[in-house]
């Protein structure tokens, strides 16, 4: 998972509006995208009223994936003093 890919994520997780504003004319956003629909099942297309797709939102999947990593407790620092192998009972 790229760092765009997860930002584009978060995006549709909390916001009601298509990722920069349904501009995807960035390749690298568009690409993003077309494989979160096309091959991971992260995104599905949302019809408009009309019945055409204008927007997209989260499968069940990716909001799985998406508390997953959100559940990641953060790191803590544990100072250890190391044991030479000499000593070791190994």
């Amino acid at each position: 998972m790229t760092p765009l890919g997860l930002e584009i994520l978060l995006w549709y997780r909390i916001r009601a509006t298509d990722y920069r504003e349904g501009d995807f004319s960035a390749p690298a956003v568009l690409d993003t995208i077309n494989y979160f629909r096309d091959n991971v099942g992260l995104l599905i297309p949302t019809p408009s009223r009309t019945g055409n797709c204008v927007s997209y939102c989260l499968t069940g999947r990716a909001n799985i994936y998406l508390d997953h990593i959100l559940s990641v407790p953060l790191p803590e620092c544990v100072w250890i003093i190391p044991i030479p192998k000499d000593q070791d009972n190994g």
